[in-house]
């Protein structure tokens, strides 16, 4: 078997199928949501990002992802709160609150370099 055939009757056909596991699996594990839409977002305000200072150096790219990834946790800290069986209590989401809102103001401030 050539390497040719190879990837046409095994290799192509395996990633199709695996391709399509991944694009389907949120809906069999809701889950994934959680991840996904903050991970979107952040893929887009990188471009976004990228395509208003194209020859951007070191620095305030960092700082946006950084700044993305204190999305991420907040996202995932609400969605903990949310599943929370024991009650949420209004501490925990004033501080979840506060992180969120710290996070998409530093986001601004990086995006549009005012820091």
């Amino acid at each position: 078997m050539s390497v040719i055939d190879f990837i046409l009757t095994i290799f192509l056909p395996q990633l199709y199928h695996k391709f399509l596991d991944v694009l389907f699996a949120p809906f069999y594990y809701p889950d994934m949501i959680w991840i996904i839409i903050p991970l979107v977002i952040s893929v887009l305000l990188m471009e976004l990002y990228f395509g208003r200072y194209p020859r951007e150096e070191m620095g305030y790219h960092m700082a946006l992802e950084n700044t993305v990834f204190l999305l991420f946790v907040s996202v995932d800290l609400i969605r903990k709160l949310m599943l929370e069986h024991q009650g949420i209590s209004s501490v925990k989401i004033f501080f979840v609150g506060v992180i969120l809102l710290y996070s998409i103001g530093l986001a601004i401030l990086d995006f549009f370099h005012k820091l």
